[in-house]
């Protein structure tokens, strides 16, 4: 059984760090961990929540959660 590690990502108005993070963290990523990164954006006021979007596009093992 391969262990598996959540990460959780609190995000405001991190528009112009957010990817960044995100790449390194998954850079984590080996055949012998699975990888969870929850991405929680509490009612940022930036585009932080457009670019969440497009990486949990890009990447399977993100998950975004949005404080409205």
């Amino acid at each position: 059984m391969i262990p598996k590690l959540s990460l959780v990502i609190p995000c405001y108005n991190e528009e112009s760090t957010l990817e960044c993070i995100v790449e390194e963290v998954l850079k984590l990523k080996s055949a012998d961990l699975e990888l969870e990164l929850v991405i929680v954006d509490d009612c940022s006021e930036d585009r932080s929540r457009e670019v969440a979007l497009e990486l949990a596009k890009k990447h399977s093992e993100i998950k975004l959660c949005c404080h409205v």
